[in-house]
């Protein structure tokens, strides 16, 4: 399912109301004048209703109005469901008591049912329609969003920065990925349990993503792993300057109802030039430069340069 798909089912069914409502208003039209006599062109009208209805029923888009909607905003319950049934039975009704009784048919009531029926089955068109939007935005927004810290996930991230290099390229400026790591979040987890690591991780994500312009882009890659990515920067100073801007931040102890302890995070800094760059390749890089940070004792950041992957001693 995706924001683009179009359930023409819908739209078939309102079709056939459409055509089912035209039929009624000009019959009722006709035995005002009582100008109406059976072979009339406006039968084609009902038939039409009829043929788009069974159309509805076999077309493959009919599949998808059987996928669950999670948390719907509006249900069918027994009671709109029984309005909706007497409401379309009031025309038949009225022409079959005409035919049986040969009485005289009050047209108005006909007319407003028709009307009436109409109108429901648009509203609840319209709901469907509603709730078919809102569940096309949660499900995109699942699928490229961390569902623990709301930020981007790696997908979202990659497509952000193939297109910062586009306009990277074009403006004449670089991008910066930094690679932030917590220090001994593990620990964490094993003392205090993963709801507690969970509600560190969010409010990691918060500053993390405040430190930031609305430009730049902050992404959990998975576990303590977050991602960063800066868009026009001229060199190194000014994704160290957001770096230390992070480690300040995370200075700040995290309060977690009675629980107070303090956080750190290590970071590696990599600059990207050029379309040609991969994301994967950077993100090694970035690494690299991570891992040189924790080796000089953590909380701290490092900028990668070309001979980092020959000093680095395992």
């Amino acid at each position: 399912l995706t924001s683009k798909r179009r359930l023409p089912a819908y739209y078939l069914l309102s079709a056939s109301f459409v055509f089912l409502l035209i039929a009624d208003t000009a019959y009722a039209a006709a035995l005002l004048a009582n100008t109406y006599q059976t072979g009339n062109p406006l039968d084609a009208g009902w038939l039409l209703f009829f043929v788009l209805f069974g159309t509805v029923a076999l077309h493959p888009s009919m599949v998808g109005l059987s996928e669950p909607l999670p948390q719907a905003e509006t249900k069918l319950t027994w009671q709109r469901l029984v309005l909706l049934t007497a409401t379309s039975l009031i025309a038949p009704i009225l022409l079959a008591y005409q035919a049986v009784f040969d009485e005289h048919i009050d047209v108005p009531v006909i007319v407003g049912g028709s009307i009436v029926l109409f109108l429901l089955v648009a509203l609840r068109m319209a709901y469907l329609l509603g709730e078919r939007k809102i569940l096309e935005r949660r499900l995109e927004f699942q699928a490229f969003h961390d569902p623990l810290t709301r930020l981007p996930n790696r997908s979202f991230f990659t497509e952000r920065f193939e297109q910062a290099l586009a306009r990277s390229e074009r403006l004449g400026s670089k991008v910066a990925v930094l690679f932030v790591d917590l220090d001994d979040f593990k620990e964490v987890n094993d003392s205090l349990g993963h709801e507690t690591g969970d509600g560190v991780l969010i409010a990691v994500a918060h500053r993390v993503r405040g430190c930031l312009r609305p430009t730049d882009t902050a992404a959990r890659l998975g576990g303590d792993e977050f991602t960063v990515l800066l868009e026009d920067i001229e060199d190194a100073r000014g994704a160290v300057r957001v770096a230390k801007r992070i480690l300040g931040e995370l200075r700040a102890p995290v309060v977690l109802g009675e629980l107070e302890m303090g956080v750190s995070a290590s970071i590696g800094i990599v600059l990207g030039e050029g379309t040609r760059e991969r994301l994967g390749d950077l993100l090694r890089k970035a690494d690299l430069a991570l891992y040189r940070a924790k080796s000089r004792g953590k909380a701290g950041y490092e900028v990668f340069d070309p001979g980092l992957e020959n000093r680095i001693t395992l």
